[in-house]
């Protein structure tokens, strides 16, 4: 399944929404919302950049194919953040991939 990079960073938005609704609702979570929003919108033109192909178009299918192996192996993944540690395991790999694929399907 390939997909446009505007796609991608839309799923990523949508993805940072649902994930800091579940996190307590104060000015350290705020914070770190805002921070990864911005850092999605500011890297992920010139990452998408280096995953496409000749089309323009990204192969989400190989990309899972290819990161979901390395965060099984990892098991949790933490992501250190003003005030806090963000952990993140398998599941909520799953969980972007597929919405990523839903916005595919459109």
């Amino acid at each position: 399944m390939k997909i446009r990079k505007e796609m991608l960073k839309s799923a990523l938005d949508e993805y940072t929404d649902e994930l800091f609704n579940n996190f307590d609702f104060n000015i350290t979570n705020i914070t770190n919302k805002v921070i990864s929003k911005l850092a999605i919108n500011k890297y992920m033109d010139s990452i998408a950049d280096m995953l496409k192909d000749s089309d323009g178009l990204i192969d989400i299918d190989l990309l899972e194919s290819t990161i979901m192996p390395e965060i099984r192996r990892l098991g949790l993944i933490e992501i250190p953040a003003i005030g806090t540690k963000y952990r993140f395991k398998e599941d909520d790999f799953i969980i972007l991939f597929n919405k990523i694929k839903e916005k595919a399907n459109g």
